[in-house]
């Protein structure tokens, strides 16, 4: 008896060094909840039937908690990563309308514009109209993606500021062939042009 309620508490020892292992794991993880672990006693029935004789038999663990507390906020650069602080959750539904929930804020776009999540599920929230009024409904968020049509460049234009530090130069730009030679010049820059 008193090495099963040993080996219990070594056992429960365990099981909350897996929990704790799982959390250190997974502490970069977008929305990761921790756990923590809750341990109950165990009694055997009372040998006499009396509440008070009842034998202990050890410990087991009763429960992996989920924690709820803040997490972290980080920037990422992505401009569709949200985070929520203090309580609540994205709601997400998938393409038959089912809904889910979770505190993960990692979106992006879809083809078709819509707000999801990285397992293709659609982040939800109240419909609002194009002059930004709320309509009541509850729906997936979908963004307009069109682009404006493209324009070739036509004009281009330059602000320049020499040196004036830099030493006088008497030499003229080379020619060669009638036109300046490419590889005679002082400093150079780039700009992008755009074709049609």
């Amino acid at each position: 008896m008193a090495f099963y309620t040993s080996l219990s508490g070594i056992r429960a020892a365990s099981s909350d060094l897996n929990i704790i292992g799982n959390n250190i794991a997974n502490a970069s993880t977008t929305g990761f909840k921790g756990s923590r672990a809750e341990f109950a006693d165990v009694y055997a029935a009372s040998i006499y039937g009396a509440p008070g004789t009842a034998i202990g038999q050890g410990v087991r663990l009763a429960e992996a908690a989920q924690q709820f507390g803040q997490g972290n906020i980080a920037y990422t650069g992505n401009s569709l990563d949200m985070a929520i602080n203090g309580r609540g959750f994205f709601m997400l539904s998938d393409s038959s309308g089912a809904n889910t929930y979770t505190r993960a804020g990692n979106f992006s776009l879809d083809r078709d514009g819509y707000v999801v999540n990285g397992e293709g599920l659609f982040l939800n929230a109240r419909q609002a109209d194009q002059n930004g009024a709320i309509t009541g409904g509850i729906g997936p968020i979908q963004l307009d993606t069109t682009y404006a049509a493209p324009r070739p460049t036509s004009a281009l234009s330059a602000n320049i500021n020499f040196d004036a530090r830099a030493p006088e130069t008497d030499s003229s730009w080379a020619l060669v062939g009638g036109v300046p030679d490419p590889a005679g010049y002082n400093s150079s820059t780039s700009t992008s042009v755009y074709d049609s």
